[in-house]
């Protein structure tokens, strides 16, 4: 909840989160040392486990599969959101490609809680597409977790410093 609600720290179960953090921290440090949990997946034989074959094979074939998420423009999956705003929805897949499955009865305080984040989505793409350290400034801003612009700046500042090889255009 933390990352669409700027209260969401305060209900959060910090202490579950940490648990978990650290379980999954030691499992990930310990996974190369049993083969046996991980070897399955440099199994050749075995079959991917990423979706995008399924999908493919589906428009190809014209399969009439049903994915149970995709990631696809809304066009009224889901009432209430905007029509261009990317959402991941249940899917049926065929030879005329991918066609969200509309939710009905979508809980419209879900729908206001994503709203919440769009126009930061589209401040953010406008900063992308303008390649603009100042409309990325700005998209933080918007940010409804956002609370303080001095930091803000130094946060941009430091993803910027980090990950130059993707967002070097910025400077």
């Amino acid at each position: 909840m933390g990352e669409y609600l700027s209260w969401g720290h305060s209900v959060a179960d910090h202490d579950g989160i940490n648990e978990f953090y650290t379980n999954y921290k030691k499992k990930c440090m310990s996974f190369s040392e049993a083969e046996s949990q991980y070897s399955k997946f440099f199994n050749l034989e075995k079959r991917s486990h990423e979706r995008i074959i399924p999908i493919l094979e589906a428009i190809l074939e014209d399969g009439n599969s049903e994915e149970a998420a995709v990631n696809i423009p809304n066009n009224g999956c889901i009432n209430d959101l905007p029509e261009d705003i990317v959402v991941e929805v249940p899917a049926k897949v065929n030879s005329s490609g991918v066609h969200g499955i509309r939710l009905n009865n979508y809980p419209r305080a879900f729908c206001s809680l994503l709203n919440s984040q769009v126009g930061c989505i589209r401040m953010t793409t406008e900063a992308v597409l303008n390649q603009s350290k100042s409309d990325a400034y700005f998209a933080l801003l918007v940010d409804p977790v956002v609370d303080d612009a001095r930091s803000a700046e130094k946060l941009l500042d430091t993803m910027i410093e980090l990950q130059n090889d993707y967002l070097g255009y910025l400077n």
